[in-house]
Parts: C-alpha cells; structure tokens; sequence
C-alpha cells in the first residue's frame, strides 16, 4: 500500500493494478496520467474506478486523470482537480452545499472553500442550488438536483440559452445542458429561453431577448414589472429587453427601455410598448401582415394583433404592409417583397426607397427592404430603389422620381411602367415625372401632366392628351425653352418636345418661348426672359396681372424678368398698384406703346410715373430719387400713354406718340429726331423743347391760360428771353423757336390753332 510522508506527495495509479492510496500529511495528488482508460476519481468516497478496477485513497487532497474522458469529484475540502487530456468532468453530486462552477475561472466556490480546476471540460452541480459556467470549448453543464444556473457572464460572444432544449450555442460552439432552470446572459445581445417550470432569465448587458416559441400555453409578460406568466408557473425576467411570444394569445407589455416585441408565429397578440422606442417585430410570422402603427392593429389575413406605444415595425418573411404612425419611424420590411404605405398621412410625403427614408415636412421615417409605395392623399413624391417596384401615388398630384437612378428610363404613365433595361417598375396614380441624367423617353396621360426630364440627357417627352408642363427645375444650367419648335436646348444638348402647353424654368438665366395656344411660364430662379420674337399677332402685356393676350390665346407668367415682343404692334400695359415682377421690357420690333392709362401708383405711397424712352427706364414717382425696383427698363417701345398722375414722360429718337393722360402736371420731353405727336390729354400740362430736338413736333391739345393755371412750353438750349430767344407765330398752327444767336429756328404744330400768350412759355 503506497503511503506518504508529511509532504506534498504525488501518487501515479498503477493500470490493471488495484491498490490503496494513503497521502498521509502534505497536499497530496493522485495522479493517473498514465492511465489506459478514462477514470472516475471521488476524492470524497477515496476511491478511484477505470471500469476495470478499483483504487482506495486516503489523505489525498488532489487529483489528475487520463488522457482519456475522466469524471473528478473533490471532497469537503479545497481541491485540485485536473482532467488531463480528453473530454472531462467535475462533479459535486455529493457536496453537501451548492457550488459556483466556472470553468473559465478553472475554479469552483461552495461559499466555505475553493477549488482549483484545470483540463475541465464539463461540469456537474450538487443537489443544491449552484451556478455553472462553461469556457471558450463547448460544455456540458448539469445542474442536478436544486434550482440551478448557467452563466455566460464571461463569454466574449452572444449566445442563445434554450432552457427548454437544454442547450446554448454562441455562433462558434455549443453547450449541453442537463437540469438547468436559470440563465444569465453575455455582455452582447442575447436570446434566452426558459425550460419547464419556473426560470430566472437575466440578459445581463447588451440588447438582450426571452422567446417562448416553445411554450404551450399564451403568456403574459411585462417587462417593467419582470414576469411572465403562463397561468401555470411564472418566470422571473431580469435586464431583457426584448419579447419573442408564443403561438397563442398573447400579452405582452414593455418597459421604458426601448423594446422589440414579437408575438409570436400565431394567435391573436396584444403588444404594448411602454416608454422608449419600440419596435413590433414579425419576424417569426408564418404569413405575410399588414401593420397600421397609427390605427394599432395587425392583420395576417387571419387573427389581428392590438398594438399600442408601438413605434416601429419589422415584417415578416413574406410579403408585408407596413404603415407608420404620425411620428418618426422605422419601418423595416425584412424577407418578402413589401410595401410601405402612407395612406392614412394626413400630409404629402416624400419616399425614398433608394435613400431609406420617407419625409412628410414634419417627421422623418426610416425604411429598410421596401420594395414597394403608397403615398398619400395629398401630392407625394416617389422614389423607387434597387429591383422593381410598385409605387402608387395614391390621391393628389403625385411625383414619381428617377433623379438617383443609374440608366436611362423609358416611362409611360399612361401604361403605368418604367424600365430602365434592367427592371421594370409599375407605376399607379403617378401624374407627374422627373427622369433621370440620361437621355430619357417620357410620355405623359390624360391628365395634366408636369414632365421633368432631369439633370441631363437629351430627353424626347411627350405630354400626351390634358394640359402639360414641361419642367427644368432640376436643370444644372439655364435652358432655352421653345414650345413652337418643340425642343429646349441647355447649350450641351437638346430635349425633344410634343403636346406641352406650359413651362417651368430652371434655377438659372432662362429663355422660354411658347406656341399659338394658351400657356403657363414660371421662369424659376434666375434672370428668365419670356419672349414673343415669332409671334404672329400682335401683344397685349399686361404688366399688373402677369398676363399677355394675342387676342387669340391668353398666357400666364410668373417669375419672368424680361418680356420680349412679338415684331407687330405690341402694348404693355400697366395697371393697378405696382408694375409687377417684370425687370426688362424689350417691344422688339413694330411700333409698340406703353400704356400708363389704368395704372395707380400712389397706393403704394408714389405720385406718378417718370418714363424716359431715350434713357430706357420707367420708375414711380417724379418726386423723388429713382427706385429701380419699382420700375423697369424698356426698349424699342415708341409710343407711351400716360396716367391720371404726375407722369414726367421723355421720349428717345423714334418717331413718338406721347399720351400725357389726364395727371396734373404731365411732363412731355420729346428727345430725337422731329416728329413726336404730344397730347397733354387734359390737366395743366408741361411740353418741354430742346434745341436741336423740337422741329416738326406736334402738340395736338395745347392750352395755354396765360398768367391763369394751364399748360405751358418751356424751350431748352436756345438760350433765354433777355439773351434774344423768342417764339413767333408762323400761321394759326405754327410756331417758330429762334435761338438768341439766330442761327437756328424750329417749328413746332398746334393741331388745335391755340393761342400762345407770352406768359404761356419760358426759355431756360
């Protein structure tokens, strides 16, 4: 019988012998590394069996197996206990108290004394309650008798713990379970399910799930009070974040973390969120459902869900639904080929498949796997992503747009497609279009259509029937629009135009130019002219109400800047309070007026229109410093009528007609070559003559009163009375102005035969 001293003795089991070990003093180690067979060693019971033979110890506080799978059972006391090589197990089936076992560790803890483990694969617990947690390798970990846990506290990676499978896997290896009722979670985000009976599920840190897909019976669960309740036993749920229910009816309520809630493959589930952001998930869903956040229901075609404090969802494997409420979601639709709807929107929204992402002006949403859209009742803008889709506008005037996409488009919204030569999607309750930076085909349906061929391209786009508006908003420089010619040229390349009656500009400096029909302009951005040079009819401008007239057709402008006529008789006409957005008037070629009759300038604080034809402006008011922005440029316009005010007009080298109108004073100051008709048109009127300018000019309503108000010549550049200039009288119609040098003489017309008094004129 091998025995030791008072040291530290190591004692090697002899194969195929049977003997009797006694450490006597010392820490004492039996060893069988030699061993042809794997041994069950009980330091508790002293003795050793390899299935053949037995040893008996005594005194030995230490033990070594085989290289071969070994089961070693301390004793009351602090062991060392090392496996070896093979498969092997700790036990503490006979401890009288329960064990923390921790592999990992390699030590084990009964509360009064530790022991040392090393080459420990697996673990077996007392009849107690004890903790058991594995290492990196895969375990297994029998709780015995008692209310046992495992743990993976340690672990480095998430795992998922089936109390009810008795097992755990961490995405590398597994552990075997055997009489485990308690788990504790990673630091990473896992998933715990409890066994039979009552369970304690702490998800430890990390975003951490409890599912019951195997249960069979409905439960109740709450996270914010920590239970869940099957009606037989209830589970106590620590740091669990997230739900997964049964196959049954459900009710499941979160906390004020923010929670994923998953009723389950079936039944009829109320899931209510709590506090936080949460999310209501189908990903275990056995068809496809239809989720309404904002009227808080589900439906798979069969039971439905009530949802409540929900403000997220994810679809299932199948084809989905998904609607959000009027805050900010996250709306993932997962497998399937789903649809994201905003039909209860109580606002257009934009939806950007391609961006993930769907905005109504207020709030944003964030989608993920969506393949399809639904707008709203109001005008929604569509965007598509990778795939075909199926984006339906629903009611308002609604935009599909391919300003993202890699590929030319051809686009028919009348057979409600689009193919970009790889994938086609189909389009429903679309009105409006904005193509790609390629060179696009687009038609247009009956209805009126608002066509934008995009960034770039040479785009052929047709309008079809309705009445439709080419648009250049997204235009990277400014285009010249020509809805006669059909074709719109941007100084690189030319669009192609059929059946558009009316034009947007782009951001930058346009030139649009309409057809014989009745168009809208809306210049944009930009210095935009608006102009008429082919027309075939005479203009009517109408300044005041952004209109012009061809007695044929009538169009409307908006943010036009220049005006430019047609090559008739053309008149601009201002009327009203202000002059309009117009900047620039060009009356190109004909004999064209400006027409001042109807206007009335003084409600906006200014007595009368100052127009100078030579100098090419027009402003408000006489009285004070000039205002460019409330006035305008003109050229080539020959003719002028004044307003009821104190209009100051001035001619330029054309052959002019002057209006004065019916103000009080009017200044007349004919300036250019002989020829300008004057007409004071009633009030006490100034016509102003300047050497050099005045001969053969006619004023056709001249009276003069003498000392009394009336009106009155004033002559410039002749020099004055007491240097020798004067005005004589040639016939009852004629009169001569002679410079005080005497060297010139020019005669001005008095169609009226007035009487000019002395006191009527003044030389200056």
């Amino acid at each position: 019988m091998p025995s030791g001293g008072q040291n530290d003795d190591v004692f090697d089991g002899n194969p195929g012998v049977s003997d009797n070990f006694d450490g006597s003093g010392g820490s004492d180690t039996i060893s069988y590394i030699t061993s042809p067979r794997g041994v069950s060693i009980n330091l508790a019971a002293g003795a050793t069996f390899d299935g053949v033979t037995f040893d008996f110890l005594s005194s030995i506080e230490n033990a070594v197996g085989s290289d071969f799978n070994d089961t070693l059972q301390g004793d009351a006391g602090s062991n060392r206990l090392d496996g070896s090589g093979g498969n092997d197990t700790v036990s503490y089936a006979s401890s009288t108290r329960g064990v923390s076992i921790n592999l990992a560790a390699g030590a084990t803890f009964d509360g009064v004394t530790f022991d040392f483990l090393s080459s420990i694969e697996n673990a077996a617990g007392s009849d107690f309650n004890d903790t058991l947690q594995g290492d990196a390798g895969s375990n297994r970990l029998d709780g015995g008798a008692g209310d046992d846990t495992v743990s993976y506290a340690a672990s480095n990676r998430a795992v998922t713990i089936d109390l009810a499978a008795q097992a755990t896997y961490d995405g590398v290896v597994g552990d075997v379970l055997a009489s485990i009722e308690n788990a504790i979670g990673s630091q990473f985000d896992d998933s715990i399910q409890g066994g039979y009976g009552s369970n304690r599920l702490d998800g430890g840190a990390g975003n951490d799930t409890v599912f019951y897909a195997a249960s069979t019976r409905a439960m109740t669960i709450n996270l914010a009070t920590q239970i869940a309740d099957d009606g037989m036993f209830v589970d106590t749920l620590v740091s669990i974040e997230n739900v997964q229910g049964t196959n049954f009816n459900d009710v499941i309520v979160g906390d004020a973390g923010n929670n994923t809630i998953d009723g389950g493959a079936g039944g009829s589930d109320t899931l209510q969120g709590g506090g936080g952001s949460d999310t209501v998930s189908y990903g275990h869903a056995s068809q496809g459902v239809s989720i309404n956040l904002a009227a808080g229901a589900t439906f798979d075609g069969v039971t439905f869900d009530l949802l409540s404090s929900i403000e997220n969802a994810v679809g299932s494997d199948f084809n989905d639904t998904l609607q959000g409420d009027a805050g900010s979601n996250r709306l993932d639709g997962s497998g399937g080929n789903d649809t994201v709807s905003y039909a209860s929107s109580t606002r257009g929204v934009s939806i950007n498949l391609a961006a993930g992402a769907a905005f109504d002006g207020v709030t944003f949403d964030f989608l993920s796997s969506i393949e399809n859209a639904v707008g709203s009742d109001f005008n929604d803008t569509l965007q598509g992503g990778v795939g075909s889709n199926r984006l339906d506008g629903g009611a308002g005037d609604d935009t599909v747009n391919y300003a993202a996409s890699n590929h030319a488009i051809t686009l028919d919204l009348a057979s409600e497609y689009a193919y970009d030569g790889n994938s086609y999607d189909t389009l429903i309750s679309v009105e409006n279009v904005e193509g790609t930076g390629f060179n696009d085909l687009i038609y247009g349906d009956f209805k009126n259509n608002v066509i934008d061929g995009g960034a770039g391209g040479s785009d052929t786009i047709y309008g079809g029937d309705g009445t439709d508006t080419i648009s250049y908003s997204s235009a990277s420089q400014g285009v010249s629009v020509n809805l006669a010619a059909g074709a719109t040229y941007d100084g690189v390349t030319f669009d192609f135009l059929n059946s558009i009656e009316n034009v947007v500009g782009s951001k930058f400096n346009d030139s649009l130019q309409g057809n014989s029909g009745s168009n809208l302009f809306d210049g944009g951005a930009g210095t935009d002219t608006l102009s008429y040079t082919s027309s075939a009819r005479e203009l009517n401008v109408y300044l005041g109400s952004n209109s012009i007239s061809d007695g044929n057709a009538t169009d409307y402008y908006s943010n036009i800047e220049s005006i430019v006529g047609s090559g008739l008789y053309d008149r601009f006409v201002v009327s009203g309070s202000d002059f309009g957005s117009v900047k620039n008037i060009d009356g190109s070629g004909g004999l064209d007026t400006l027409d001042l009759a109807g206007s009335n300038i003084t409600t906006i604080l200014y007595n009368g229109i100052n127009v100078n034809l030579a100098s090419h402006y027009v402003y408000a008011d006489v009285s004070q410093p000039r205002v460019p922005q409330l006035g305008f440029s003109i050229y080539n316009v020959e003719n002028v009528n004044g307003s009821n005010l104190y209009d100051y007009i001035v001619g330029d080298d054309a052959d002019n007609i002057i209006n004065g109108g019916g103000g009080t004073p009017i200044f007349s100051r004919p300036i250019g070559r002989s020829g300008d008709i004057l007409t004071g048109n009633g009030g006490n009127d100034t016509f102003v003559f300047v050497m050099g300018q005045a001969n053969g000019d006619t004023i056709t309503d001249f009276q003069g009163n003498g000392p009394s108000a009336g009106d009155r010549l004033e002559f410039r550049g002749f020099g004055t009375a007491e240097q020798g200039a004067t005005l004589t009288q040639i016939n009852a119609t004629q009169y001569s102005i002679n410079s005080a040098d005497g060297k010139v003489h020019e005669v001005i017309n008095l169609t009226n035969s007035a009487v000019i008094n002395s006191s009527d004129y003044t030389f200056v």
